[in-house]
């Protein structure tokens, strides 16, 4: 498999943030990961 297609890391939560409609969006997920600071302002989920 291609380098690029790789995770860099991996983050195990015990739940994932969902919208009001209950789904799961990459906006809130990035939220989640920056206020626990393991996002540090990457653009990638």
């Amino acid at each position: 498999m291609s380098r690029y297609k790789l995770p860099k890391r991996f983050v195990f939560v015990d739940e994932m943030p969902k919208s009001a409609y209950g789904k799961i969006t990459k906006k809130l997920v990035r939220q989640a990961l920056e206020e626990r600071g393991l996002l540090d302002g990457e653009r990638a989920v």
